[in-house]
C-alpha cells in the first residue's frame, strides 16, 4: 500500500470515528443494491409448521384455483430447499392451481422472494408465480411475474426479457423488487441480477393485495419454499454481517443459535455461507476475516485469515472450513468479522494502525461477547465491538451411539440377523433400542420387492427401547427390517431379518357351472363357450374340464386352464341327450373342488338348412350366443335375418359373416332400435365384421344381403363375447346450457366426497362423461352401493341465467349398472342431489284444510301438509297449497274475467336448532297481478289477488305451522 497522505489520513480518521457525520454527509449518496437491510418484512414462511400432506390454510394461504384437485396442494417433503418441507403445487392443462397469501401494504417500493423448484418440463405453457389480486380481473391481475417457460426452458420477465434458463428437480432462488412509482421491477436469481427496471403490463400496482404461488397449463409439480414478502425503504449507511447456512461435519446448523459439538482433538470441515451488508459511499475499504477462538495470531501465521481484503457493497461471501478442535473440553468460537478499516489486521486488532496486544483484539472478547455476536451480530460486552457473526464449538468427550433391532422371536445383539419366521396373518412386534439421546431414529421393513414400510419414524428422542406392532400380510419371502439413528455428526444402524411363509391351506376351492348348465342343445362343429366361476381363499391354480354321459366321464375336454372363467369349446360329433360338464379347480395346495351342470344338455348334428327362421324382424330374433358360429341362409331375395344376444358384463362384442359365397351387410342395435354399428365390407372380402364395446344389455343383430337382389344359400353368423374387467364407472348425464357455471361433486353418505366438476367447460352444453372411480380415489370397499353405503351426486348452479337437469347418474360394478331414479332440476345458485339408492319422498301429512267462499261462483281450497315426521335438527319441508275451483264442481271456465282452476304451491323449509322457525308468508298488496303455473289444467293465467284476499290471509295456515 502506498504511503498515506495527511489529507488521506484525516479521511481515514474521519470514516472511522465519525460515522455518524459521513451518514449525514452521503445521505444524497445512490442506493447501491437492495439489500436485506433495507427491508421491512410483512410475512415470511418457510412451511416447515404444517403437517406433510396437509394444506397450510393456518399460515393464511388460500386455494383460489385447486388444479388436479385440492387433495394435489399440500406440504411435502419430497424437496425442501431449507430444512424439510415445501408447498407442492400441482395443476393441469386448461385449469391452474393457484394459492394466495393476502397482506396490505401502501409502500411504494414492494418485494418477494422465493425458492421454487419445478419437477419436470412440460411440452409447453409456463409457470408465472408473482403478485397478484384476484378481484382485479375475471381470471386474476397478476403483476410482477417471473415465467418458467416449458417450452423452450428459459425464464422470462412480463415484457419478455430473458433472464436465465431453468432445469427440473434444481432449486432457483428468485428475488424481485417493484417499484410502483414507475411501475418498473427487477430481478435477482440465486443472488445475481438478471433484469433492472423491466416494465410491467398492467399499471394498477395500488391493486396488489397477494403473492400468488402457480402450477400452471404445463401440469407439472411445482415446489416452493422460503416465501417472503418485504417493503424497501431509503437505506443508512451501515455495516452487518447475516449468516446465511453453515454445513459442518455433515451437520446442517440454525443460522439463528449454531451450535457443532466435537470430541477433543477431532477434525471440524465444512463450509460456512454468509452475507456482508455493506452500504456505504463506494469509497471505505472494508476487509472481511474469519477466526476461531482458541488460535490468536496474525495474518502472517495464518491466523486471521482473509475472506476478502477489501468490499465495497454488499456480498455473499463462503469459506471453507478445515480445523482441528482444542484438545481441553469447552466452548468455543468460530467468528466471520468485517470493518471500515485499512487491512484485515486492523479488524482482527480493532485499531488503526494496528496494534495486537493491547486488549482489544478479537480474541480478549469474552465468552458473553462472543454470544452476543451470536444473536445480535455484534458484541456489546467487552472491548472488540467489529460486526460479525459466531458458531459456537462444544468440545466434549462424545458416547459412541449404537443402536440395536430385533423382533419377538430373536435378533436381539447388535448384527445377529435372524428375526424368526412369521405366517401371513400373524402378529409381529419389531423392537429398537438406542444408547444415547437422538436427534432422529427410524426402523423400516424392506419387503422382497424393494418396497419399504416404515414402522417407527421419530424426532429427537430419549436413549431407551422402542417398538412397534404390525399384522404380516403379503407377500412370503424374507423380509428384512433396519434401524437408522442419528445424533448430532454421528449415525448408526443395525438390521434383522425375518421369513414370511404361507399359512397351511387345507379348503378348496368353490366352483360353479354357469354355462352349459342344462336344457341347451349343442351343435356338433359349432364353438360353444363353456363358462363357470371360481375362487379360493388362496387362489385357483388350474381349471380341467370333463365331459359326462350320463354318470359316465367320456372326454376331457381341457386340462391345466387358468381361471379365466371361459373356455371356447368346439362341439364334438357325438349326438347324445344326457350330457353334463364338470368343473373342476384346484389350488396350490392340490385342494380341489368342482360342480356339474345342474341338468343334461344335448348334444346333435347340425341340421341343413336356415333353422331359425322366421328371424325377419326384431321381435322374432332368435337368440345367439358367445361362441356360437350360426349356419344361416339369405332366402328368398329380400330375406333378412334377426338375431340377439345379452351381456351381463361390459364387454368386447365381435360379430362376424362368413361363408363360401355371399356378401352381407351387418348391422347392431340396442334394445330400443337405436344403430350402433354397421358394417358391409371387412378386409379384402365381402363379408362383414363389427367389433364394439357393450355395457349390459340385450342388443339385436341384422343381417341382409348387399343390394337385395341376390340369395345367399349358405353363411355363418358367429359372435364372440369377452367379458373385460375394468375399474368401476362414474357415468354422468346433465342437461344445462352453460357447464362452466356448474360445480360438481360425487361421494359416499357420511364418507369421501370428491369434485369431479369446478366451472370448467365455457359456455359449452351438456355434460355426457364417465370416470374411473379408482382415479378419483375411492376403493373397493366403498363399493357396490347399498342401503348402508349410499352414493350422491351433488350439482351447485354458481350463477344465474340458466337452468338444468340431472339426466342420469350411473354407477357401473362388476357387470352390475347402480343407477338413481332421482333427477332433479338444476336451478341457479342452488344445490341439488341424486342418490344411489334413490331415497324415497316422505308422505305429506294433512294439518290443516278448508275451504273460502270466493266471488263469482267460486270457491278456493286451501291445505297446509308437512312432509316426514319431527327431527329435530333435520330439515323438514311445509306447503301450503290453494286451488280455485267452481262450487258447483263444473269443469272451470277458460274464459274472461279470469282462468278459473290450478293449483298455488308455496313450501318453507324448517331450519335446524331447538328452536322451529317460520319464515312470513310473501306479503301480497290488494289488486296486484300474480302469476302462478295452472299444474292441473296445463295452462298459465294471472288472477287478481284482492279477489281472493280470504285465501291469502292463510291465518290458520300459520298458526298450524307455527305449532308444529
Amino acid at each position: 500500500m502506498n504511503k498515506e497522505t495527511s489529507k488521506e489520513k484525516i479521511f481515514r480518521i474521519l470514516s472511522v470515528a465519525l460515522i455518524t457525520l459521513f451518514i449525514i454527509s452521503f445521505i444524497s449518496f445512490t442506493q447501491i443494491v437492495p439489500v436485506r437491510a433495507q427491508e421491512t418484512t410483512i410475512f415470511e414462511d418457510n412451511f416447515e409448521a404444517y403437517a406433510e400432506g396437509s394444506f397450510p390454510s393456518a399460515g393464511g394461504w388460500e386455494i383460489v384455483w385447486n388444479g388436479r384437485g385440492n387433495q394435489y396442494q399440500v406440504i411435502s417433503s419430497a424437496y425442501s430447499y431449507s430444512p424439510h418441507k415445501s408447498l407442492r403445487l400441482w395443476g393441469q392443462t386448461g385449469w391452474s392451481c393457484t394459492v394466495q397469501r393476502k397482506f396490505t401494504s401502501t409502500a411504494t417500493m414492494v418485494g418477494y422472494e422465493f425458492a421454487i423448484l419445478i419437477e419436470s418440463r412440460g411440452s409447453d405453457y409456463e409457470d408465472h408465480p408473482g403478485f397478484f389480486n384476484k378481484e382485479a380481473a375475471t381470471w386474476g391481475a397478476y403483476y410482477a411475474v417471473v415465467k418458467f417457460n416449458h417450452k423452450d426452458g428459459k425464464i422470462y420477465s412480463e415484457d419478455g426479457k430473458v433472464l436465465g434458463s431453468w432445469s427440473p428437480q434444481t432449486w432457483y432462488k428468485v428475488k424481485v423488487i417493484l417499484n410502483r412509482s414507475t411501475n418498473t421491477y427487477s430481478v435477482w436469481i440465486n443472488g445475481e441480477l438478471r433484469g433492472e427496471n423491466l416494465r410491467i403490463q398492467r399499471s394498477d400496482t395500488n391493486m396488489i393485495n397477494a403473492i400468488a404461488l402457480t402450477s400452471a397449463w404445463p401440469g407439472q409439480k411445482v415446489y416452493y419454499d422460503n416465501v417472503r414478502v418485504f417493503t424497501i425503504q431509503q437505506p443508512q449507511y451501515y455495516l452487518r454481517v447475516s449468516l446465511d447456512s453453515v454445513n459442518l461435519n455433515n451437520q446442517v446448523l440454525q443460522t439463528a443459535n449454531p451450535e457443532l459439538r466435537v470430541s477433543p482433538s477431532s477434525r471440524i470441515t465444512g463450509t460456512i455461507n454468509f452475507t456482508v451488508e455493506n452500504v456505504q459511499p463506494g469509497s471505505w475499504i472494508t476487509p472481511v476475516i474469519w477466526v476461531t477462538s482458541w488460535e490468536r495470531g496474525t495474518t502472517t501465521d495464518g491466523k486471521v485469515r482473509i475472506v476478502s481484503s477489501d468490499i465495497r457493497a454488499t456480498r455473499q461471501l463462503t469459506i471453507n472450513v478445515d480445523l482441528t478442535a482444542p484438545t481441553a473440553p469447552g466452548i468455543y468460537y468460530i467468528g466471520m468479522f468485517a470493518g471500515w478499516m485499512y487491512n484485515p489486521d486492523e479488524v482482527a486488532s480493532n485499531d488503526h494502525p494496528l496494534n495486537y496486544g493491547d486488549g482489544d483484539d478479537v480474541w480478549d472478547m469474552p465468552s458473553q461477547g462472543w454470544e452476543e455476536v451470536i444473536r445480535n451480530g455484534q458484541a456489546s460486552t467487552g472491548p472488540y465491538r467489529m460486526p460479525g457473526r459466531a458458531i459456537r464449538i462444544v468440545v466434549q468427550q462424545v458416547t459412541q451411539l449404537s443402536v440395536d433391532v430385533w423382533t419377538n422371536k430373536g435378533g436381539q445383539g447388535r448384527g445377529n440377523l435372524d428375526g424368526g419366521q412369521y405366517t401371513i396373518g400373524e402378529s409381529i412386534t419389531l423392537y429398537c433400542s438406542v444408547n444415547v439421546n437422538v436427534d432422529s431414529l427410524r426402523v423400516k421393513v424392506i419387503k422382497p420387492d424393494g418396497s419399504e414400510v416404515t414402522v417407527i419414524e421419530r424426532a429427537p428422542s430419549s436413549a431407551g427401547t422402542y417398538s412397534a406392532i404390525a399384522i404380516i400380510g403379503e407377500p412370503i419371502g424374507e423380509r428384512r427390517v433396519i434401524c437408522e439413528a442419528r445424533s448430532g455428526g454421528q449415525t448408526s444402524s443395525d438390521e434383522v431379518r425375518f421369513k414370511v411363509v404361507q399359512a397351511p391351506d387345507t379348503i378348496p376351492p368353490t366352483v360353479r357351472v354357469i354355462a352349459p348348465n342344462g336344457g341347451e342343445t349343442l351343435f356338433s362343429g359349432n364353438v360353444f363357450r363353456i363358462r363357470w366361476e371360481a375362487s379360493d381363499n388362496v387362489g385357483v391354480s388350474k381349471i380341467h374340464i370333463l365331459l359326462f354321459e350320463g354318470n359316465t366321464q367320456v372326454m376331457v375336454v381341457a386340462r391345466e386352464l387358468s381361471n379365466t372363467g371361459y373356455y371356447d369349446w368346439t362341439i364334438p360329433d357325438r349326438p347324445g341327450t344326457n350330457y353334463r360338464i364338470r368343473i373342476i379347480a384346484v389350488d396350490a395346495a392340490g385342494n380341489a373342488g368342482y360342480d356339474d351342470s345342474d341338468s343334461a344338455f344335448i348334444i346333435a348334428r347340425q341340421p341343413l338348412g336356415d333353422q331359425y327362421e322366421p328371424d325377419n324382424n326384431m321381435q322374432q330374433a332368435k337368440e345367439i350366443k358367445s361362441g356360437d358360429n350360426q349356419r344361416r341362409s339369405i332366402k328368398p331375395i329380400g330375406d333378412v335375418d334377426w338375431a340377439k344376444f345379452i351381456i351381463n358384463e361390459r364387454s368386447k362384442v365381435i360379430i362376424e359373416t362368413s361363408g363360401p359365397s355371399g356378401d352381407t351387410i351387418l348391422y347392431l342395435y340396442d334394445s330400443n332400435g337405436n344403430q350402433i354399428a354397421v358394417n358391409d365390407d371387412y378386409g379384402s372380402t365381402y363379408w362383414s365384421k363389427i367389433e364394439v364395446r357393450l355395457n349390459p344389455g340385450t342388443y339385436y343383430i341384422k343381417v341382409e344381403e348387399y343390394k337385395n337382389d341376390h340369395e345367399i344359400p349358405e353363411y355363418y353368423l358367429k359372435l364372440t363375447i369377452t367379458s373385460e374387467t375394468v375399474i368401476p364407472i362414474l357415468q354422468v348425464g346433465i342437461r344445462h346450457t352453460y357447464i362452466g357455471d356448474l360445480r360438481i361433486w360425487v361421494g359416499i353418505e357420511g364418507g369421501k366426497e370428491v369434485s369431479i366438476w369446478n366451472r370448467q367447460g365455457g359456455d359449452s352444453d351438456n355434460i355426457f362423461r364417465e370416470w374411473g372411480l379408482f382415479e378419483l380415489g375411492f376403493t373397493v370397499n366403498d363399493l357396490p352401493p347399498t342401503e348402508n353405503k349410499r352414493w350422491y351426486l351433488k350439482v351447485r348452479d354458481e350463477a344465474a341465467g340458466d337452468e338444468g337437469r340431472i339426466e342420469y347418474f350411473r354407477i357401473i360394478y362388476q357387470g352390475q349398472t347402480y343407477e338413481s331414479q332421482d333427477h332433479p332440476e338444476i336451478k341457479d345458485n342452488q344445490e341439488v342431489r341424486a342418490w344411489i339408492p334413490s331415497r324415497p319422498p316422505s308422505e305429506w301429512q294433512i294439518l290443516l284444510k278448508g275451504k273460502i267462499p270466493g266471488p263469482d261462483n267460486t270457491a278456493v281450497l286451501y291445505k297446509v301438509e308437512k312432509q316426514g315426521s319431527n327431527r329435530v335438527g333435520q330439515e323438514q319441508q311445509f306447503m301450503f297449497s290453494i286451488e280455485i275451483t267452481d262450487v258447483d264442481g263444473e269443469t272451470p271456465r277458460n274464459e274472461p274475467p279470469f282462468i278459473r282452476g290450478g293449483k298455488l304451491y308455496i313450501c318453507y323449509d324448517r331450519r335446524t336448532g331447538p328452536n322451529v322457525y317460520i319464515p312470513r308468508w310473501i306479503p301480497v298488496p290488494p289488486n296486484t297481478e300474480f302469476g302462478w303455473y295452472y299444474t292441473e289444467y296445463g295452462r298459465w293465467g294471472r288472477v287478481l289477488i284482492d279477489e281472493y284476499k280470504n285465501a291469502i290471509n292463510e291465518r290458520g295456515a300459520r298458526e298450524t305451522a307455527q305449532r308444529v
